[in-house]
């Protein structure tokens, strides 16, 4: 629906900035068509939480009780600065649980981890891929 609404927007030219994100600086959204929800005629978006928007409290709720089941935290490719993302890191630390960290950079939950990787993210998980493959 949306790549209907915008034909060769998938061509747009947007370099990788270093935090995963696209650089859309200097593209024109002028003639972007952001679909109509086809059930409330509102705006579509991704199941995400954004910059800025609270974690909605079910799913909260929900990561809360994968985080009291887990063996541990994975995070990856974030800088966890948002208390959204952030309070998970804490959780897992006052639970006791191991954290992992792949990403490149600080992260606000450094001090709490027990293995930190300053790595690109692609180069991280492709090689620990080729090593799970290996065993």
């Amino acid at each position: 629906m949306l790549q209907g609404r915008n034909p060769g927007w998938l061509d747009a030219q947007a370099p990788m900035a270093p935090d995963g994100d696209a650089d859309l600086e200097g593209v024109d959204f002028s003639q972007f068509q952001v679909p109509p929800c086809p059930q409330c005629s509102g705006i579509v978006k991704p199941d995400v939480v954004f910059y800025g928007e609270h974690v909605p409290p079910e799913r909260h709720q929900r990561a809360t009780a994968a985080m009291h089941a887990a063996g541990g935290l994975l995070v990856l490719g974030t800088s966890l600065m948002v208390q959204s993302s952030y309070r998970y890191a804490v959780l897992a630390a006052k639970l006791g649980k191991p954290i992992a960290i792949i990403n490149q950079g600080m992260t606000r939950a450094d001090a709490l981890a027990s293995y930190k990787l300053d790595a690109p993210i692609e180069s991280a998980l492709s090689a620990l891929a080729a090593l799970a493959a290996s065993h």
